[in-house]
């Protein structure tokens, strides 16, 4: 079974291979974003090459919407046990609750 900091690994792994493309094609000239998590006291923060946080997530593995720097937003996303790799983007669309593509 993988740890929790494996599984945060494999995510900015695969947001970070997934800034080139958009649902599948290649974009011509994309953005080139990188991704790294930084451990806080409660939430690990994955944190874009712009600044911007990307995502929190806690010990347990629950993703979290960021709702500013400093916190997440209310509700947990998703659960990194469970979470399909393959509809991460670099967007971070795939976070709102809304998203019919990302529905738990």
């Amino acid at each position: 079974m993988a740890t929790i900091n494996d599984l945060i690994e494999r995510l900015t792994e695969t947001a970070n291979k997934a800034r080139g493309f958009y649902k599948g094609e290649a974009i011509p000239n994309p953005v080139l974003m990188t991704f790294e998590a930084t451990k806080g006291r409660k939430y690990t923060k994955i944190v874009g090459s712009d600044g911007a946080v990307h995502c929190f997530i806690d010990d347990d593995g629950n993703i979290y919407k960021p709702a500013g720097w400093a916190k997440p937003a209310k509700g947990i996303r998703f659960n990194l046990k469970t979470l399909d790799l393959n509809k991460v983007d670099h967007y971070g669309g795939w976070l709102y609750a809304k998203n019919p593509l990302t529905r738990r």
